[in-house]
């Protein structure tokens, strides 16, 4: 629903036959996203806590972060798990910057489990090894539930309370979940019941769709503009790690594990101009771009050095500095 709202706007903002385009594409494209946003929140939250379940560490993108590893580590890996062959080792030959062996047969294995529940949610929170939260996944609903009412309400559709409801529910969710010591909101661990205490950049996610109360928000961005994030003394520019380089659980090179990834930076900056603070995005916008300068608009990269990491020339980090230049 958010890409759905920025297609529109640049839409309207062309005019003539590309804005008509849009407004005969937008009522069918609609109704699958509400399908898609009632799904969410009726079987990724089926208690109503304003928080997304996933099923597998891959759902929410972050595949190899810190803040998986207390679940992963119950995951048993079978003697009969079957084969595979990764694609991704081919390609970024530098191990140090991919996830680890025992951590594909630990995805895969999840992904194992999933096909024997046939993909039911029910059965899948009764029987699945592995089950979190996702603050950030849960706050991207939040911002995506307003872009989507708004939709609703240009199209005069009878949903608007309903996706309100979502936006709210989950908002508030995402800012419940802030740890008073971290200063970050923290994903659970639904198989213990524990909140996963690990500094991770999807901690800031009350930042993307709102929910604190001002002193917590300023509080937050303090914590963000702070020696443990985007002011740490040895970053090579100041944008956000995807783990707190003053953590233990941070790796410089290790995909989600520390090295800075354009995409989340561009969001960043996206979410918190769309949410009035434009303050806040302006000097993450200019230190994103800083990095991109030199030109290898790589996938992610190691943020002391500011070396380009994993696949070079990558199309979504392309996307994101083009956006980042024309918006």
């Amino acid at each position: 629903a958010l890409a759905v709202e920025r297609i529109v706007a640049i839409a309207e903002r062309r005019g003539g036959a590309v804005a008509e385009q849009v407004r005969d594409w937008l009522p069918v494209a609609y109704p699958r996203l509400l399908a898609w946003h009632r799904y969410l929140a009726r079987e990724r939250d089926p208690q109503r806590t304003g928080l997304v379940t996933v099923h597998h560490g891959w759902e929410g993108g972050m595949d190899n972060s810190p803040r998986w590893d207390g679940p992963y580590a119950r995951v048993v890996v079978p003697p009969d798990l079957p084969p595979y062959q990764r694609r991704d080792t081919r390609i970024v030959t530098d191990t140090r910057q991919r996830p680890t062996q025992l951590e594909y047969d630990r995805y895969l294995t999840s992904v194992e489990e999933l096909k024997r529940a046939g993909y039911d949610d029910a059965r899948i929170r009764a029987t699945a090894s592995y089950l979190t939260t996702d603050v950030f996944m849960s706050a991207v609903l939040a911002a995506a539930a307003d872009a989507l009412a708004g939709l609703a309400r240009r199209l005069g559709a009878p949903e608007v309370a309903e996706i309100e409801e979502h936006a709210a529910r989950f908002r508030r969710g995402v800012a419940a979940s802030v740890d008073p010591e971290l200063g970050l909101a923290l994903d659970e661990d639904l198989r213990t019941g524990e909140p996963l205490r690990v500094e991770t950049v999807a901690g800031f996610a009350p930042l993307l769709c709102g929910g604190l109360d001002p002193v917590a928000e300023r509080e937050m961005i303090a914590l963000l503009h702070s020696e443990r994030w985007t002011g740490h003394p040895a970053l090579r520019y100041a944008v956000l790690p995807t783990t707190s380089p003053a953590s233990p659980d941070f790796r410089a090179r290790a995909y989600w594990r520390g090295p800075s990834w354009p995409v989340i930076n561009w969001f960043f900056v996206w979410m918190l101009e769309r949410r009035g603070l434009p303050a806040v995005a302006r000097p993450l916008r200019r230190a994103a771009l800083e990095q991109l300068a030199e030109g290898s608009l790589a996938e992610y990269y190691e943020p002391f050095t500011g070396e380009g990491l994993g696949s070079a020339a990558q199309s979504w980090t392309a996307a994101a500095a083009l956006d980042l230049l024309l918006t």
